[in-house]
């Protein structure tokens, strides 16, 4: 059946709805303005990436000091220059072969005197100013002026007015001509077949003149350059840190942040790298041993003879080791192969000479000192010490070359009278004690170079005494014409041959005890890639290719 509703129903109805009406239409937004509008589509709030970062430590555990360019010698604080700054070209040691880097192309006159280099454009450095040629004059001037004390300024003197810039005879090098703004011209006044790997080298690193000279000392610890990696911030004896330089002219480095913590105790740094806290270490040869025979890590171990030679340098200029018996007999009377065996658990090759077996120029044929404690004692009788002397060695805490190889060989060294007094200290200031020449004897390990004529030349020739690299002080006519005559010889082979002359010599003087020759290892987390089995230091990375993939 249906209802019927009755008049007064519908008219209380009709009211109602009225008022619901009413009510909607003072809850409805006024319109907006009829002005067309661009419909939006709803953003989702996103969460910044995480910085890729790497974690490293320094190699040699100490403080590095300093990182300005033309005052970094060392292979830790050449890790941090490499990272900021640039170099007219680049000297790839996987290969070893120049490429372009801040010069995009570069010819030789066929006289050889004459570099002439034009430089990409709009490279930036960090500070904001475009890189011009007038900063590649500023830098070479800079490493040039005395006052700076660069132990590097002796591989720029055969730039034409070099020397008497360097006397203050002149106000500007007159060799390097700037054509322009992007060109520049370097000349030389003789043939110098190691020139190009100078300006490879970090001292020739090119700097920002007016920051250089706006922060002064201060330059070496708040780095400006152009590179790859900005400086970020240093905490001494902690860590460094540089960020990519996301404007740098070769593209952004794949990674975000290097971290270079400063760990002097190798147990402390294989410690951070198995709780996962440093992406790479570089191994002693007691950790060598133990992850080579490790199947969780051995797929990760990289390897390679390095271009380095350990070794003890003699100053000298000083008593007792004025006299070349007392050097020699230093070298016949330690029995290096056992220390080689036990001491640095075969990470090395027993040495010959200077010349490592990685260098083009090495002889085969260079037999070196055998171990002849007799012919050590009859030496020393002849220098006058029969009875031997006590004297004080310099040195680090360092595993290959450090203390403990020191403490491997005192007692062959007692046995023919020769008593060693370790004085320990940190790499800064030994390198700034020897660079004095303020010594006796001190173990170290030196090298780096990928050119046979540069390896033995700035080591050994006179010019190059009095922290200029020649820290052994050692002066031989001799041996100075035959690597000046291997500097001009343009025949590669024919100045290998006057390199082995000149290196026979040195043998024969002694001013190291030739120790052995560096093998370098690093261990390496599985996330990270691109790591190169670097020859001049397997440190030296090209940290703008590296990936980590965590």
């Amino acid at each position: 059946m249906r209802l019927r509703r009755s008049s007064s129903t519908w008219l209380v109805l009709l009211v109602l709805a009225g008022l619901l009406a009413t009510v909607m239409v003072g809850c409805t937004r006024t319109p907006a303005p009829t002005t067309p509008t661009t419909p939006t589509t709803p953003t989702t709030p996103t969460t910044p990436a995480t910085p890729v970062t790497l974690r490293r430590a320094f190699s040699y555990g100490a403080d590095p000091g300093n990182v300005d360019p033309m005052l970094s010698s060392r292979i830790d604080q050449m890790t941090i220059v490499t990272q900021i700054f640039d170099t007219l070209i680049f000297l790839n040691a996987y290969t070893g072969k120049f490429e372009p880097r801040i010069a995009k192309e570069w010819k030789i006159s066929e006289d050889g005197l004459t570099y002439s280099f034009v430089l990409n454009q709009g490279i930036k450095f960090h500070h904001g100013r475009e890189l011009v040629a007038e900063d590649v004059k500023h830098t070479i001037e800079r490493v040039l002026k005395p006052a700076n004390a660069s132990p590097m300024a002796g591989r720029y003197h055969d730039i034409v007015g070099a020397r008497d810039f360097a006397e203050g005879k002149a106000t500007t090098v007159s060799g390097i001509k700037v054509k322009g703004k992007y060109e520049v011209d370097i000349t030389l006044t003789r043939w110098n077949p190691v020139f190009l790997y100078t300006l490879a080298g970090t001292s020739a690193s090119i700097v920002p003149i007016e920051e250089a000279e706006r922060l002064k000392d201060r330059f070496g610890h708040e780095p400006v350059g152009s590179g790859p990696f900005v400086f970020v911030s240093w905490r001494k004896d902690d860590r460094l840190t540089v960020k990519a330089n996301e404007n740098w002219f070769m593209g952004k480095p794949s990674i975000d942040i290097i971290e270079t913590r400063i760990l002097p105790e190798g147990a402390t740094k294989e410690a951070e790298f198995l709780a996962g806290n440093l992406d790479y270490i570089v191994l002693s040869g007691a950790q060598y041993s133990k992850y080579q025979n490790d199947p969780k890590w051995k797929p990760y171990i990289l390897e390679v003879a390095e271009l380095f030679t350990r070794h003890f340098a003699f100053n000298t200029q000083k008593p007792p080791f004025d006299k070349v018996e007392v050097r020699q007999a230093f070298n016949y009377a330690i029995d290096r192969e056992p220390i080689i065996k036990n001491v640095l658990h075969n990470k090395a090759v027993l040495a010959t000479g200077v010349l490592p077996p990685s260098l083009p120029a090495y002889n085969p044929n260079l037999k070196g000192y055998e171990y002849n404690p007799q012919k050590a004692k009859e030496l020393l009788a002849q220098a006058g010490y029969p009875n031997g002397f006590t004297v004080e060695i310099i040195c680090t805490d360092h595993a290959a070359w450090g203390l403990p190889a020191v403490e491997a060989t005192m007692g062959y060294l007692s046995q023919v009278g020769i008593t060693l007094k370790p004085v320990l200290m940190d790499a800064t200031s030994m390198v700034d004690i020897t660079n004095r020449g303020d010594y006796f004897v001190h173990s170290y390990s030196r090298g780096g170079n990928a050119s046979s004529l540069d390896y033995l030349y700035s080591r050994f020739h006179s010019k190059f005494i009095n922290g200029l690299g020649n820290v052994a002080q050692y002066v031989n006519p001799q041996v100075d014409a035959l690597l000046d005559a291997a500097l001009s010889e343009r025949d590669t082979q024919k100045q290998y041959e006057l390199l082995r002359q000149a290196e026979a010599i040195i043998v024969h003087d002694a001013p190291w005890m030739f120790f052995n020759y560096n093998k370098a290892v690093v261990l390496h987390q599985p996330w990270l890639q691109n790591l190169l089995a670097i020859p001049t230091d397997i440190d030296l990375q090209h940290w703008w290719k590296l990936k980590i993939n965590r």
